[in-house]
């Protein structure tokens, strides 16, 4: 069942994984702002896999008996980005 979710949204993990990596990527290339580069990085990465869990929890219902857990982890996610986009201050401390 699995497979054939897979099939159908293969594009949401290659996404996430580009999104990964041109997460580092840019935080190797600002190293003097790096802070601050990387806890905005860290909330826009949130919010998008929140986004893409939330697209692939209720996409995959049929298939996968622990959609509401990724459903949960997808709309924490969302509700993180947004709270880091607020206060990266904050944010960063949290990281520390």
């Amino acid at each position: 069942m699995m497979i054939e979710a897979l099939k159908r949204y293969w594009w949401v993990p290659v996404l996430r994984g580009i999104c990964g990596i041109v997460f580092g990527v840019i935080a190797f290339g600002y190293p003097g702002l790096a802070l601050a580069t990387l806890v905005l990085l860290f909330g826009a990465w949130v919010l998008i896999d929140g986004v893409f869990r939330i697209v692939g929890a209720t996409a995959g219902r049929a298939s996968d008996p622990d959609w509401g857990f990724h459903l949960i982890v997808g709309i924490l996610g969302v509700v993180i980005g947004f709270l880091t986009f607020h206060s990266p201050g904050i944010s960063a401390l949290g990281h520390s």
